[in-house]
């Protein structure tokens, strides 16, 4: 079986399903989750739960979050080729879900900046 090469984004999913009506100067109950994501990342991972042999190329942020991303990568059979940029975060994003399923997406890409062709 041929290798697939996906070049793109890795980043921490924080994923916060609110609950309630919007209550402005105030908390607003709401469901959080963290996990890792972005859609590169995504791609790879769920190639190698398919099955396909996968390579994942990208960049992270030389910090931990960056590390446990490329750990959960690895650990789901994707073979990462990931660049730790120096002084950068790695990329999260943070996804506001509404209760009719509406979402606005907050993104800091990080490192994610320093992945260029060339």
């Amino acid at each position: 079986m041929a290798r697939v090469v996906v070049v793109g984004d890795l980043a921490s999913d924080v994923v916060v399903v609110l609950h309630g009506q919007p209550a402005p100067g105030s908390d607003r109950p709401a469901s959080i989750a963290t996990r890792g994501g972005g859609a590169g990342a995504n791609v790879a991972a769920h190639l190698a739960a398919l099955g396909t042999p996968v390579v994942f190329a990208g960049c992270a942020g030389d910090d931990a979050a960056g590390a446990g991303l490329v750990a959960e990568l690895v650990a789901g059979g994707v073979t990462a080729a990931v660049r730790a940029v120096p002084g950068a975060a790695t990329g999260t994003i943070v996804s506001l879900v509404e209760r009719d399923g509406q979402r606005s997406m907050l993104a800091d890409r990080g490192a994610n900046l320093a992945l260029r062709g060339r």
